[in-house]
């Protein structure tokens, strides 16, 4: 069988000098483009160990929120559970829980990376869903619950997988990115051209199915590729979480 194709970061000094973390940009313009990205990249070389968890439950506590919008995100989140073998315990935790989330409309929909979430108060968020609503429809909730419970599982962004070579129109991303996002050239290099490297990650294949992936329009393309957005967990996706918390 094919492996997944699913990156996973390999960090860093021990995971205490610093942090792995991706955010998803609040909506800028009426495309409602919202994706999200790292913000953090750990230094080349000094990866020590992994963002994966060295455990086999996850407590999960909202910091604040709506409780119909808590009950959804809890339900979606858990279809990483039939997989990773991880389960996810929500509940009263706000002192020691491995997970906290928030509902801060300003800031995106973000997620540290894994177990790597250095320099943190035990009050401190660790995700946030920024447009989740009791409105938002049931397949926006597994969009962005899946992706975003994927990085909390030390999953990382399939586009910048080493093996991707998506054949990227550079000059249209830097415009297209700058319009819905807001974001310089230096930021776009950053979350959307620069690969992971082969002794940053543990990977397998690319996957442009998972849900780890960004939707990338033919427009932002040389020959017509494009990849629509991806709304639930790929084959590939469910095989390399089985693996990778198997084999950890």
């Amino acid at each position: 069988m094919k492996s997944p194709i699913v990156l996973v970061t390999l960090l860093i000094a021990s995971c205490s000098a610093c942090a792995a973390i991706a955010i998803a940009s609040s909506q800028k313009d009426p495309s409602g483009v919202r994706v999200c990205t790292e913000i953090y990249r750990p230094p080349k070389g000094l990866a020590q160990r992994a963002c994966v968890w060295p455990k086999r439950s996850l407590t999960v506590h909202f910091l604040q929120g709506d409780p119909v919008v808590e009950k959804r995100v809890e339900k979606a989140a858990k279809e990483w559970t039939q997989y990773s073998g991880i389960a996810f315990f929500f509940g009263d935790f706000p002192d020691a829980a491995d997970v906290r989330i928030t509902f801060n409309p300003g800031s995106g929909s973000w997620s540290y990376i894994g177990s790597c979430q250095s320099n943190l108060k035990p009050a401190d968020a660790t995700m946030n869903f920024g447009w989740l609503t009791p409105d938002t429809n049931d397949i926006e909730y597994q969009r962005v619950v899946l992706h975003e419970f994927g990085h909390a599982l030390g999953l990382l962004h399939e586009h910048q997988h080493p093996a991707a070579n998506i054949p990227w129109n550079r000059q249209a991303v830097y415009e297209y990115y700058k319009r819905t996002q807001g974001w310089d050239e230096a930021k776009i290099d950053q979350s959307i051209f620069e690969k992971y490297g082969e002794t940053e990650t543990n990977h397998s294949a690319y996957d442009p199915q998972s849900i780890m992936e960004y939707a990338i329009p033919k427009e932002l393309t040389l020959n017509g590729f494009e990849i629509g957005w991806n709304y639930d967990l790929s084959q590939q996706d469910k095989e390399f979480i089985k693996e990778l918390y198997a084999a950890n």
